[in-house]
């Protein structure tokens, strides 16, 4: 755990009178290698602007492990970033694993009702898993109907022309209705 870093953001913290420092003292005494409180900095917009703006956000060394770093690896939440090392990085896969362990023994119906919350949301609303093809097959429907009605009526008057209107409007709701169907 990177000590410095952390002392160095909590005295900055403690300068400014709108953080509450009780809460970061705590969070950076968390026995996680520091990684939540790597996360809270850059979770809070506020902090992590004030602590940027100061240069004590991106510092050049992992502010979990204290090595120097060539900005490879890091952490990004919102749009914000901490460069982290390597060996941070898998710290933050294992205790996410850990978490996701977890939180599946204490949640023994979690993949089931996952899979019930999802074919709830999709059968809640079908406009989510539109087809495919969707606009090609309308068109297309669309295209073939008004060819039809006029290879079929062959108008060579006024009322052959509102045949072919009549006709396109018969053919394109069954062909409407069958696209929809299928």
């Amino acid at each position: 755990m990177n000590k410095v870093w952390q002392n160095n953001i909590l005295k900055a913290l403690e300068k400014e009178a709108s953080f509450d420092i009780k809460k970061w003292n705590s969070e950076s005494e968390n026995d996680d290698h520091g990684l939540g409180f790597m996360e809270n900095v850059a979770y809070y917009k506020n902090v992590y602007d004030y602590l940027n703006k100061l240069g004590l956000v991106n510092t050049g060394f992992c502010p979990i492990t204290g090595e120097k770093i060539d900005n490879s690896f890091n952490y990004s939440i919102y749009g914000r970033t901490i460069f982290v090392s390597e060996k941070a990085l898998e710290l933050g896969k294992e205790k996410k694993q850990k978490f996701r362990e977890q939180f599946q023994k204490e949640n023994p119906n979690y993949e089931a009702n996952l899979k019930q919350a999802k074919a709830f949301l999709d059968n809640a609303n079908p406009h989510i898993q539109k087809p495919k093809y969707d606009n090609i097959t309308f068109f297309g429907s669309l295209f073939i109907s008004g060819y039809l009605s006029y290879k079929i009526v062959s108008p060579d008057s006024i009322f052959g022309y509102i045949a072919v209107i009549v006709l396109f409007i018969l053919i394109f709701s069954i062909a409407d209705w069958l696209r929809k169907k299928l």
